[in-house]
């Protein structure tokens, strides 16, 4: 497990480091977010057949673990940034609105949104093991934050997709919740990191915004390198063994 203690945030007192800004934002979705997953799991595991709970029992078990400390250790990295920035994290509370909203939702539409964030966070988890140059500005503590969780979030989304079709989830529906979770995490992440970079006080900087695009649109930008990976995953039949390659890089990476 990584630590995070009394190290320092990203580009610490930079205010034109917009890869502050958009870090501080993903991981104050992490803490709700992570909470949401384990409840969906658990509902999840828990409407299989008896045959089918048994299967899965350890890998759930590992699951509910691994999302727990991640968890435990953004909630310390937030109240740091926060504290630090003067961030307040909104993400959070729009997601905890969102998700009092499914309370009567069949499981299956909790199984999919999961198996859908969670190819979203392998995915990012997988570009930032390969471009991990961008935590060169970061401390030690920070940056073994990152590299853990992303480095754990690899093995994730096989346990969220594969419970969702035993469950006898269809592609329509997954396709359906992946438009859904893709559209909501950008334009959540997109309002927090704004948020962000006003508050670390970068908005008029023109540096903000060169690094922003490089961090975004540039050729291995988050949102180049992304595309052709989430795209695949709205694929009718999509299965996890299309996205090896990426994996692949990552773990080489490493």
């Amino acid at each position: 497990m990584a630590t995070f203690n009394d190290g320092q945030p990203l580009d610490w007192g930079k205010p034109d480091s917009f890869v502050t800004a958009f870090m501080g934002a993903l991981s104050m979705s992490f803490p709700v977010g992570e909470d949401f997953f384990i409840e969906s799991i658990k509902r999840s595991h828990a409407s299989l057949p008896d045959d089918l709970k048994e299967k899965w029992g350890s890998e759930v078990n590992r699951f509910y673990k691994e999302e727990q400390t991640h968890s435990r250790a953004h909630t310390i990295y937030n109240e740091k940034i926060c504290s630090e920035f003067n961030f307040v994290n909104l993400w959070g509370a729009w997601a905890e609105k969102r998700i009092a909203k499914m309370d009567d939702r069949d499981v299956r539409h909790y199984s999919a949104s999961v198996a859908a964030t969670e190819h979203l966070t392998t995915v990012l988890g997988a570009w930032l093991l390969i471009n991990k140059h961008i935590l060169e500005n970061a401390p030690k503590e920070t940056r073994n934050l990152w590299l853990w969780h992303a480095n754990e979030e690899l093995g994730h989304r096989e346990i969220a997709i594969d419970l969702y079709r035993d469950l006898g989830g269809s592609d329509e529906w997954r396709i359906k919740w992946m438009k859904i979770i893709y559209t909501v995490t950008i334009i959540d992440c997109f309002r927090q990191t704004m948020h962000n970079v006003w508050r670390m006080g970068g908005f008029f900087k023109l540096s903000t915004w060169v690094n922003a695009y490089k961090l975004m649109f540039s050729k291995n930008g988050v949102m180049r390198w992304s595309y052709p990976y989430f795209k695949a995953y709205g694929q009718e039949n999509y299965h996890i063994s299309q996205d090896q390659a990426m994996i692949d890089m990552a773990l080489k990476s490493k």
